[in-house]
Order: C-alpha cells, then sequence, then structure tokens
C-alpha cells in the first residue's frame, strides 16, 4: 500500500490485513476511516495491492486499486489581518500581521509589495525602504509578520502614510487571495511644532553706515513653511536709539521653507558726529 496521503494522518488502515473467503464466498471488504480534519491539502490518493494469494490465483490486470481523498477544504486564503494600522513613528520597527484563513499541509508563500499609490510616507527617509518581501507559511501555519523600519525624525511634519498589498501574483498554488489585500500603516509624528528665537539675546554694531544681520531660527526643521512677523518692540519700548535718525529698519514677514532652519532681516546703522553714547534698539516677533 502506498500513495500520496499519509496512514495515521488522512486515513486509519493497518497493513497489511489478510482477508478471507468463506467456501463459496466471492466477495469482502476492505474498511478504511478517514479523518476529517481541517488542512487544505488537495486531492489524495491510497493504493491498494492484492498478493499472496491461498488455494487462488491474482488477476494480474486488476491487483491494484486507487481511493481518492477528495478534500473537501477549499484554498486557504492569505490576507493582512486587518486594514489599518498607526503607531508614533517613535515605535520600530511596526510589524504588519498576515494570516492565512485556515492551516495548508505545504508551505505557502506570497510577495508584499509597495502600492502605486505608496502613500504620504517617503521611502529612505521616513522609513527603510524595501524591496518585495517574501512572506514565508511554513506548512500548518496560519500567521506570520512583517516588519516595517521606522525613521524616528526631529522634524515636525503631519502624520504620514505607507500603503502595501498583497502580490496577488506571487500567492503560491496552495492558496488565493482573501479579501483584505491591502494595507495602510499611519506614522504618527512625535515632534513638537518647531521653536522661533533670536540667534543671540544680544548683539553689536559699531556706527558706520553698515548694515547689520538679525538672525532668527527655529530650533528643528518642519516638513512645512512657517512665517513669523518681525518688529520693533511695541510694549517696553524699542530702545533708546531713534528711528531714521541712528538707524533705518522696515518691519516685515520671514518666510522659512520647509526644512530651512536661519533666516536673516537687516538693519541699518546711520553714522553721525554727535557724541551720544551707546543706543540699543529692541525687536521682537
Amino acid at each position: 500500500m502506498n500513495g500520496g496521503a499519509g496512514s495515521g494522518d488522512d486515513f486509519d488502515f493497518t497493513s497489511p490485513q489478510t482477508l478471507t473467503f468463506n467456501a463459496g464466498g466471492t466477495s469482502q471488504e476492505v474498511i478504511v476511516d478517514f479523518n476529517n480534519d481541517n488542512v487544505y491539502e488537495g486531492s489524495e490518493t491510497i493504493n491498494f495491492h492484492i498478493q499472496n494469494p491461498s488455494n487462488a490465483s491474482v488477476d494480474a490486470a486488476n491487483d491494484d486499486h486507487v481511493v481518492t481523498i477528495t478534500d473537501d477544504e477549499g484554498k486557504p486564503t492569505i490576507q493582512f489581518a486587518a486594514a489599518n494600522t498607526n503607531d508614533s513613528e517613535a515605535t520600530t520597527p511596526h510589524v504588519i500581521n498576515v494570516t492565512l484563513s485556515g492551516p495548508a499541509e505545504a508551505a505557502v508563500s506570497a510577495d508584499i509589495v509597495m502600492q502605486s499609490s505608496a502613500g504620504t510616507a517617503m521611502a529612505g527617509t521616513d522609513f527603510t525602504a524595501f524591496a518585495p518581501h517574501t512572506v514565508n507559511f511554513a506548512a500548518l501555519d496560519v500567521s506570520e509578520d512583517l516588519s516595517i523600519v521606522i525613521a524616528n525624525d526631529t522634524i515636525d511634519e503631519a502624520n504620514e502614510t505607507i500603503n502595501i498589498e498583497i502580490s496577488s501574483g506571487t500567492i503560491s498554488s496552495n492558496a488565493q487571495a482573501g479579501s483584505q489585500q491591502v494595507h495602510a500603516h499611519t506614522i504618527n509624528d512625535n515632534d513638537d511644532p518647531p521653536e522661533i528665537n533670536f540667534a543671540l539675546g544680544l548683539s553689536s554694531q559699531i556706527e558706520d553706515n553698515a548694515n547689520k544681520d538679525i538672525v532668527v531660527d527655529l530650533n528643528h526643521a518642519s516638513s512645512s513653511a512657517i512665517t513669523v512677523d518681525y518688529r520693533l518692540r511695541v510694549t517696553g519700548g524699542a530702545g533708546t536709539a531713534t528711528a531714521a535718525t541712528d538707524y533705518t529698519f522696515t518691519a516685515g514677514t520671514l518666510s522659512f521653507a520647509a526644512g530651512e532652519l536661519s533666516k536673516t532681516f537687516q538693519v541699518s546703522v546711520i553714522e553721525d558726529t554727535i557724541a551720544e553714547g551707546d543706543e540699543t534698539v529692541i525687536w521682537n516677533y
């Protein structure tokens, strides 16, 4: 006896067995107990053979018999366990679960790829880019994980998404596509908006008709453009120097492009011949 079905797993039968025909008898039965499992395995066979007759001969044309066990489990479906996940960018790697609806007797595999609309996160910047990732289910395995390495940067940015899918053309022949073939992961930003500060609290300039650069900084980058107005201080006074006599200045707006950390504005110092001591100009934003 042989064939694709396994004794003890797919059926119960003790081999060899002896059939005894009473005098005048012409028919005997072989009893095989099938095991109704929940494993997809496809149709399998049991091969029986008649041998060692006593007081009879074997019909060589009919001494073999094949029993086909038709599997009643459909091919398991492969899918993501959830349509969406989200987590802080500080949580890395992020784990996404892929499941089979039921066990299979043989290994199952499929490739995970980026969707054509891959999301707002940038591969190589916000997460480690990956080539098609093959998820492998060993025989009888129904759950596997995919890991994505997230970049925990210091940039203030909107929450961003990574869109991935199971490539249907790569699913092994003993499985099929399930209902949840795509997955969107949201990276939740964990960075506060940047703070705006003057680079220096105090600075000086010789009275020589020169332009003085005043530097304004962000303490860290942002993925969005940032604007801030600057002007002479109103509350508490703008200092001891006199506008148009000691200096010229026009209030304005500084615009930081995404990723930019520093901007400047200027004040023009007017040289005169008056002995007046040091004078101050105070700005704020």
